[in-house]
């Protein structure tokens, strides 16, 4: 017989009156408490920075230089290279002029301007990713540490029941403690990748980003940072990389989220109603079913005592009459008869169910009610 059969004739053999005293003896008290914690961390942050990081990569490949001149005013003698900048500065400079032969057109100079061209990576624009690679690093330091708790729910609920009553000399008492946690992780993957993943990747891309020439050598020239609001410059204005770069700098001087938003609260239910009676309901079932099984073993042994002797009258009683009966017809008849017996009570157990399944959808319907008050 399976569990759901035992309860119902356990309950069943309860009569109308005990069920009565029990109930009107019953005296108890139940409390709930929930606990609710859900964590949501903002990776917004993290979403743009790696959809940025191709695009800075772009302009460290092939970082654009600037030409830079020199200018010194030197002898003549000691100057290595007359450009068209030295005739333009001489012109204007007729002091540096030690002689003019009129006749031959020559004009000898004592000092003449020399100008030096020279390459560089210090422009604005590179100053301006230098110092939004440095921006990135303090920012994933800043809410990485947030970012790697992730998006959780946690769940705690417990409920206490103690429970009381009686009939005749018997007193019956009943504790109950339940406990439910429920830790749900909500983070996704993204690309196959977990959160704390994608941070790990995050910042070994922007670490990669110092190991490159223009980063390195803006670093020993001790490069000015530059600062908000940047400067549209022609490059930054029109190259598309450099356009998605001003777009993460932008989100980040505006970002003032706390990165982690916390929602907590608590519910403490003590004895509720509907809650109290549905417990209630189940302690008289369970009391039900421990009658049951405590005399279980008593009424297997009187079964076989009692039954035992009934069928050896039997018997007797069939020879009795028929001393010619055969065991084979003997066996067939009590076949028979047994399936008969099996059939009619088979049909009583199932009145009797319908019966006591009634009681206990009104049970059903209580615990229901008790679980959404938790929930």
């Amino acid at each position: 017989m399976n569990n759901d059969m035992n309860y119902i004739s356990a309950y069943n053999d309860m009569t109308d009156n005990l069920k009565t005293e029990l109930s009107s003896n019953t005296k108890s008290t139940s409390q709930v408490k929930t606990n609710f914690h859900k964590s949501e961390v903002d990776l917004t942050w993290l979403e743009m920075m790696e959809d940025t990081v191709r695009y800075i990569n772009n302009i460290l490949m092939e970082p654009k230089k600037a030409i830079i001149n020199h200018e010194e005013i030197l002898q003549v003698e000691k100057s290595k290279k007359v450009t068209v900048e030295s005739v333009i500065h001489l012109s204007q400079h007729s002091n540096f002029i030690d002689d003019i032969n009129m006749d031959e057109g020559e004009v000898r100079p004592k000092k003449v301007l020399n100008v030096l061209k020279e390459e560089t990576l210090n422009t604005y624009e590179n100053r301006f990713l230098y110092t939004l690679i440095n921006n990135m690093q303090t920012f994933i330091n800043m809410y990485g540490p947030a970012a790697l708790k992730g998006n959780s729910i946690n769940s705690v609920r417990t409920l206490a029941y103690k429970g009381s009553t009686r009939t005749g000399t018997e007193k019956i008492n009943i504790s109950v403690a339940l406990d439910a946690t429920d830790i749900t992780n909500l983070d996704k993957k993204k690309d196959g990748m977990t959160v704390q993943e994608r941070i790990q990747k995050i910042k070994k891309d922007v670490a990669s980003f110092t190991l490159t020439e223009l980063y390195k050598t803006l670093t020993q020239e001790h490069a000015t940072p530059v600062k908000s609001p940047i400067k549209k410059t022609n490059l930054i204005l029109h190259n598309p990389n450099f356009q998605r770069c001003e777009a993460l700098w932008d989100f980040m001087e505006r970002y003032r989220d706390d990165a982690t938003k916390e929602t907590r609260y608590s519910r403490n239910f003590t004895d509720n109603p509907e809650l109290t009676r549905g417990l209630d309901v189940g302690f008289l079932v369970d009391y039900a079913l421990l009658n049951r099984l405590a005399s279980n073993k008593k009424e297997e042994i009187d079964w076989n005592d009692v039954n035992l002797a009934a069928l050896k009258k039997a018997i007797k009683n069939f020879i009795d009459f028929d001393p010619e009966l055969r065991d084979a017809k003997f066996l067939n008849i009590v076949k028979n008869e047994f399936k008969n017996v099996k059939r009619e009570q088979t049909q009583r157990f199932n009145a009797i169910k319908t019966i006591i399944t009634k009681n206990l959808d009104t049970f059903d319907r209580n615990k229901q009610r008790a679980l959404n008050i938790i929930k």
